[in-house]
């Protein structure tokens, strides 16, 4: 990988990011609705074949609920682009590895996303998938070393015109690399600001295609007043749209997606869900005559 190809340091920017727990959608349950503030470790999904939960991993306002399931999220980030990644998305807390020998280092915390300066070692890969860590971003890595972990060819990997499905069956770890292949120990630039963000929750993506132009980052978002200034703002566009008992609404997620009706009644107090969301609903009598409680967060009305 040529040195024009580094990783990329992004400053704080405005993005709108799917949070997608990858998998089965039928079996993905989001947790939160449109309109509603998140905090990176808040759960937003529950898989319905073991109820477990899975943590934001970006603090932001929800925008919408995506076909697969995913939840899109409007956040204020720091970014690391990088040069070479594999495995899907996945949050963890940023957690600095204090040293190059496995023997003298700390356990290993289940969740962590491990800054590594140096180049990432075999011994300390395997250590890292057998105590659940859920990712690692290191300066580099040699060819033979990640190749004989994934049990796959790399540059065939990188060519895949398949989307981020093609990574879940690759190992639970996913990888950052932001020097690529090799001995190259991560850049100052690169360490100084994971090691700034050290103890926060960050999202990190390993899928990386060259056919499709995509590339891996690790993005960490923060409580700012950055975020707050998203979240008045979709406080404003909630307000110039304001609903009331008798406004026409389309509805826009859920099993009426798409369907009309007139709101009936505002509930004064928030609602609980079958998915586990309490948030302020509406009970609107559909276009065919039927009655739905439906989250507010929910509902677009129709002028």
């Amino acid at each position: 990988m040529s040195a024009s190809s580094r990783g990329e340091l992004r400053s704080p920017v405005r993005v709108c990011k799917e949070r997608w727990p990858g998998g089965d959608p039928s079996q993905i349950v989001p947790l939160v609705a449109v309109g509603e503030m998140v905090r990176a470790d808040q759960p937003i999904f529950k898989l319905q074949k073991d109820q477990q939960t899975i943590p934001s991993g970006l603090s932001g306002l929800v925008r919408s609920i995506t076909p697969r399931h995913g939840v899109l999220l409007e956040s204020s980030v720091v970014a690391l682009q990088c040069v070479l990644g594999v495995g899907r998305q996945v949050p963890g807390v940023l957690t600095l590895w204090p040293s190059e020998s496995v023997a003298e280092a700390p356990p290993l915390i289940p969740g962590a996303i491990l800054i590594v300066q140096s180049t990432l070692s075999l011994s300390l890969l395997y250590r890292a998938l057998q105590s659940g860590v859920a990712g690692i971003i290191a300066g580099s890595i040699a060819l033979r070393d990640l190749e004989g972990f994934l049990r796959t060819d790399i540059i065939e990997l990188l060519d895949r015109s398949e989307s981020e499905i093609e990574q879940l069956p690759l190992p639970s770890v996913t990888l950052l690399f932001t020097e690529g292949l090799g001995t190259s120990s991560m850049s100052a630039q690169a360490f100084d600001l994971l090691h700034a963000y050290t103890g926060s929750v960050a999202l990190l993506t390993g899928y990386t295609s060259r056919f499709q132009r995509c590339y891996p980052e690790i993005v960490i978002s923060f409580p700012n007043e950055s975020t707050r200034a998203i979240h008045s703002a979709g406080e404003r566009e909630q307000d110039e749209i304001a609903l009331d008992v008798g406004s026409f609404v389309r509805v826009r997620g859920g099993k009426a997606n798409g369907e009309q009706g007139i709101i009936e009644y505002l509930f004064l107090y928030e609602q609980v869900f079958a998915s586990g969301i309490r948030t302020r609903a509406a009970s609107v009598r559909l276009a065919d005559g039927a009655q739905r409680t439906v989250p507010v967060g929910l509902l677009e009305r129709i002028v």
